[in-house]
């Protein structure tokens, strides 16, 4: 039984659309049960009755599968530039396809869903955290796909627009507070509303390391370790990054690897 919506609790219109039947009573039963304030108004089983849906509807909120024959989860936000409306992307995409979703900014849920990730996902879109859905954003998603293993690009909030840059230029990573600064080659700084675990759990796979509680690095732009002063890096740009004596060994090995 789905809990009562508190009154101060303001309701969020949305549309599903998915494929596979099952997928969509799924979404329906634990939207209904774990977010109450979240109202269906439709189910879609097609992209090309989404389209129709949504324009008829005007959601909120829009639950997108992607994988669906015919025309696509991208083709259906395509059609519907420009979006004024939140997406969450539903997908069976696998784990590493997954930080894709990440460097592009985008809000997903994992198949199969849980109620956690679901509430944490309409949480946000309540909070509006993300940015409007834009072609740019299609695009970088579906170049980090093909990308797979590869060093893809990553999409970072420069005033009411991103910057699309590859993960490579980030030399550095600062957390303050539950933000983050992200340095780039060239001089160039962000600030994310990210924190640096986020960060870091993202970056790991592509040769960054965390050395220390409040900074991730790019091993790459590390060129030199000073053992004095409890021990620093000193990085490309010619910051000094200090290294925690228990990340020691294990940023030696890094380098090594």
């Amino acid at each position: 039984m789905a809990a009562p919506t508190s009154p101060h609790v303001s309701t969020l219109t949305a549309i599903l659309v998915d494929d596979e039947n099952h997928s969509i009573r799924t979404l329906e039963y634990e939207l209904e049960r774990h977010c109450p304030e979240v109202q269906i108004l439709d189910c879609c089983s097609s992209g090309k009755l989404a389209v129709k849906s949504v324009l008829e509807n005007r959601p909120e909120l829009l639950f997108l599968d992607i994988e669906m024959p015919g025309m696509n989860g991208f083709d259906v936000l395509r059609n519907l530039m420009p979006i004024d409306f939140e997406v969450v992307f539903v997908t069976a995409y696998d784990q590493y396809a997954i930080q894709a979703f990440r460097f592009a900014a985008v809000d997903y849920l994992l198949k199969p869903i849980i109620a956690v990730d679901l509430k944490e996902a309409v949480k946000r879109v309540r909070e509006k955290r993300r940015e409007q859905i834009s072609p740019q954003h299609i695009d970088l998603l579906l170049h980090n796909l093909k990308k797979g293993y590869n060093v893809p690009k990553i999409a970072l909030p420069q005033g009411n627009a991103f910057d699309y840059v590859e993960v490579s230029e980030i030399i550095r990573c600062q957390a303050e507070s539950n933000y983050c600064h992200v340095y780039l080659r060239g001089g160039k700084h962000y600030l994310l509303t990210r924190t640096l675990r986020d960060l870091e759990e993202w970056l790991n796979p592509y040769h960054f390391f965390r050395c220390h509680q409040s900074h991730v690095i790019n091993l790459g732009e590390v060129k030199r370790f000073v053992k004095s002063d409890g021990g620093y890096l000193i990085l490309s740009n010619g910051s000094h990054v200090p290294v925690s004596r228990r990340r020691v060994d294990l940023f030696n090995a890094r380098m090594k690897a």
